[in-house]
């Protein structure tokens, strides 16, 4: 990017992603993959702590659960679920689930 790069894409990206990235800088702003984007955003190696409840919801996610099978589960509201789901990808900084899985199994966090 300090060399005038207007985006960056990894070459095993989707082609959904490559599509936007064109388009994101044909439009003259700055595009970086998903993947990158993070790395840039992630600070060095915090420590990241998660409750007890924040690690089984996690393991439930990873096992392919839904939100409905969740709550059943936990006998818990669908509504509790979905919040607690939000709090999750906001406090890991992740921007949907699947790079939620993702970012646990890397991190090892279950």
């Amino acid at each position: 990017m300090e060399n005038g790069a207007s985006g960056y894409i990894l070459k095993n990206a989707l082609a959904e992603e490559v599509i936007v990235g064109i388009e994101t800088v044909m439009e003259g702003e700055t595009f970086l993959c998903d993947e990158i984007d993070i790395l840039m955003k992630k600070k060095p190696k915090q420590m990241i702590w998660l409750t007890t409840r924040e690690k089984e919801l996690l393991r439930l996610i990873v096992d392919g659960y839904t939100n409905q099978e969740i709550a059943d589960k936990l006998f818990l509201s669908i509504e509790t679920i979905k919040t607690y789901r939000k709090n999750l990808i906001l406090k890991l900084g992740a921007k949907n689930s699947m790079l939620l899985v993702k970012m646990a199994i890397e991190e090892k966090w279950i």
